[in-house]
């Protein structure tokens, strides 16, 4: 059957009252239920035979709380749904996706809601595994009741599993089992025993104080309510034998009576001389307690004297108090004044610090403007020294993100493993390689596609939207390396974020891989589809220069210009 029949079928055996439609809503009856197959998600290719359909449940009720209360009930009825077996296919567990939504009423005023569930479904059920899953509830079952009735019926199961291995596991569990209520079974049997010793002990006991005279009549009665009770006990045995599942409480308390029963007969043996013992012991204790009541009389007579002096006490704190009252009044309108006095400190001090993190963010960006300005200083003396203008002799770009967006256009060179990446032998916008290398020094967190969807002149679809992470966790660093010491370049940065929020960080391009914050460059690449960030300046004497990027930022492309 399909997956709403089947979930149809739950929902009848559970008493849902209300009529139930698979796939459509009839104008009539005014409440109903209906089931609607929504889809599911793709099943793995890797072989798993569980499919994950989804499906929702719709009410419609005259009555709002009618209509809401039975959702609620299904809602509540299918989430905690165990594992359910319909003919061949087998539900492994249902989950609530979202909550209850309001519908509104239709045109005739009635309410509508909705939910929706997804299901862990197996088909085609093997037989075989259904008389496993038999034999081991009935197993669990006989080790929780632990009666022979239980055992019988698991060892039935367990005869027609066919696994070799799972059935002689079972079996030693049924064992065990079987092992415990055996024993069960022969300490009642010693009970039997125990009973058979006091009733033998009782009559001895009878014969004695037959020699012993009138004065044990009482000892006597004792006995017979004792012998009752002894048969009254052999009658819960055999009740116990027949009904095991109450053996262990039963047994135990059984086990004390008897002991306290044979106690009980040691003290009727020894009772006529403990008594006489007792009633001197009174005595003695009676005039101890006239003596003691005598000394408190005397004690109160002393505490009512104390009474007196504390009370006069009382009435001095009573004054004091008084006094102590008019101190905390003034004290509490001076701490009052104080307090305003505070306040205006706290509203001046929050004044203060809003102006220093202002003076901060002005530093930050007179920073900025000076690392430009020296950029713009050094390419001027370039041009200077070169004789006038800026020659670039080579142009490389370099795409980074995913292997998915590689930028095939133009002669782009693709960074995509964020972890170890390295390309040895850059090629220029002519395809000429360069010698030039970049590799990734530190790694990235990622690669994804956080940049924006589009295309611009200044670069294709695969450079904006694809890009490199660096949450936090990890910070990344870049390396150009192979580069001329003695030579001029050019590193400009790309960033684009397509994120809901305000997104910029400040990246660091220079010839050491420490992260130097005055040295960094301010960046604001939110919803970024062309804005640039570059600097100037020579390789170490390695030829070596690397790009650092600080945490929560994100990097599409690189230029290197050869000056």
């Amino acid at each position: 059957m399909s997956l709403i029949k089947d979930v149809k079928t739950i929902l009848e055996s559970k008493g849902i009252a209300e009529d139930i439609f698979l796939s459509f809503m009839p104008d009539k009856p005014d409440n109903l239920v209906a089931i609607f197959a929504t889809g599911g998600f793709q099943r793995s290719s890797s072989g798993n035979k569980i499919e994950e359909p989804t499906f929702q449940i719709r009410v419609r009720n005259e009555d709002y709380e009618a209509g809401y209360e039975t959702i609620t009930n299904i809602k509540d009825f299918v989430h905690n749904l165990k594992e359910q077996v319909v003919g061949e296919v087998r539900y492994l567990s249902f989950y609530q996706i979202g909550d209850v939504t309001d519908l509104g009423r239709d045109n005739n005023g009635r309410i509508g809601f909705v939910i929706n569930f997804r299901a862990y479904v197996q088909r085609n059920i093997d037989t075989t595994l259904m008389d496993i899953q038999e034999a081991r509830r009935l197993v669990a079952l006989a080790e929780t009741e632990k009666r022979q009735k239980e055992i019988n019926e698991a060892l039935i199961a367990i005869e027609k599993v066919e696994d070799i291995d799972i059935k002689q596991e079972l079996l030693d569990r049924i064992a065990i089992v079987q092992e415990y209520v055996d024993y069960q079974n022969n300490i009642v049997n010693q009970l039997n025993i125990e009973i058979e010793e006091l009733n033998l002990r009782i009559q001895q006991l009878e014969a004695q104080l037959e020699d012993g005279g009138g004065d044990c009549s009482r000892l006597l009665e004792e006995i017979e309510r004792l012998q009752l009770e002894l048969t009254n006990k052999e009658s819960i045995i055999i009740q116990l034998s027949q009904e095991i599942e109450d053996k262990n409480i039963e047994i135990t308390e059984l086990t004390l009576q008897n002991e306290t029963k044979a106690l009980r007969i040691v003290e009727l043996e020894e009772d006529n001389s403990v008594k006489a013992t007792q009633i001197v012991e009174l005595g003695e204790t009676i005039s101890q307690l006239n003596l003691t009541i005598s000394n408190k009389d005397s004690e109160i007579s002393n505490l009512n004297l104390i009474i007196s002096n504390k009370n006069n006490e009382i009435e001095q704190l009573t004054i004091e108090i008084s006094s102590k009252n008019i101190q905390i009044e003034e004290l509490e309108s001076t701490i009052n004044t104080q307090a305003l006095a505070i306040t205006n400190y706290q509203i001046e001090i929050a004044d203060k610090i809003a102006i220093i993190a202002q003076l901060e963010a002005d530093i930050v960006e007179k920073n900025n403007t000076i690392i430009q300005l020296q950029t713009t200083i050094a390419d001027l003396e370039e041009q200077l020294d070169g004789g006038g203008g800026t020659c670039v002799r080579n142009r490389i770009l370099i795409d980074l993100g995913t292997e998915q967006y590689k930028t095939t256009e133009g002669n782009w060179n693709n960074l995509t493993d964020p972890i170890a990446g390295d390309i040895a032998n850059l090629v220029n916008e002519s395809g000429i390689n360069t010698g030039f290398g970049i590799k990734v020094h530190s790694r990235f967190d990622e690669a994804g596609l956080r940049g924006m969807d589009t295309e611009t002149e200044h670069y294709y679809n695969n450079v904006l939207k694809d890009n490199f992470l660096s949450y936090g966790t990890y910070l990344g660093k870049l390396k150009i390396y192979n580069l001329n010491p003695n030579k001029y370049y050019r590193i400009t940065l790309f960033s684009s974020s397509s994120h809901s929020a305000y997104r910029s960080s400040n990246f660091y391009i220079g010839p050491s891989d420490s992260y130097f914050p005055n040295q960094s460059i301010y960046y604001n690449y939110w919803q970024n589809v062309g804005e640039t960030i570059a600097k100037t300046l020579k390789p170490n004497i390695n030829g070596e220069i690397y790009i650092n990027t600080p945490a929560s930022s994100l990097l599409n492309a690189i230029e290197i210009e050869e000056l």
